[in-house]
């Protein structure tokens, strides 16, 4: 309605007030209080990195600048939503409205993941979300969720070589080289 129009109208004499020029994305992070966008990268460069603590210290700091643990789901909800976007899509999609020097930037980080992981800490982060309302201790259950995120989610591959599709030794052979870190167990 009329309102989104003066809220709209009402921010932007704010930013013009400020005085400063130009413009900018952080400026307006900052006015609306927003999460710095930065930091949500770094937060998921650890949670590529595989690095538990510096997930937890990227989250924490995040917080400590005044979000909610709501708003940080959200918005790193969003983060990955993009790389799902241009790791699904490619980095010309028009799915994800960024300024050129981020989406490069979230590009190159959308190539350290895969789409189904990205899927899984969004569905994991979704549900944190939903649990922490009810919960007498949510920041633990943020914490245990992003460094479960972090440390990956595949303990072990069980493959059957005896399946139609297999190619027997060189089924093994390609888990090996896809995913060098968890261990593979066979079935013959």
């Amino acid at each position: 309605g009329n309102g989104s129009m003066r809220d709209a109208l009402s921010l932007m004499d704010r930013l013009l007030a400020t005085g400063e020029d130009p413009l900018t994305f952080a400026l307006l992070e900052r006015m609306l209080g927003l999460p710095d966008r930065q930091r949500v990268v770094q937060l998921a460069e650890a949670l590529a990195d595989g690095n538990v603590a510096d997930t937890l210290v990227q989250s924490d700091a995040l917080i400590r600048r005044g979000i909610s643990q709501d708003q940080l789901i959200l918005t790193l909800i969003d983060h990955l939503r993009q790389l799902m976007l241009l790791a699904a899509c490619g980095d010309k999609t028009d799915l994800v409205d960024l300024d050129e020097t981020f989406r490069k930037q979230l590009v190159e980080q959308a190539r350290r993941f895969d789409v189904p992981a990205l899927i899984h800490a969004m569905a994991m982060l979704e549900n944190v979300s939903r649990w922490s309302r009810a919960s007498s201790a949510p920041r633990a259950l943020l914490d245990a969720a992003l460094a479960r995120l972090a440390k990956g989610g595949v303990d072990a591959i069980l493959a059957d070589l005896g399946l139609p599709d297999s190619e027997g030794l060189s089924t093994f052979e390609k888990l090996q080289r896809a995913a060098p870190r968890p261990p593979v167990i066979v079935l013959s």
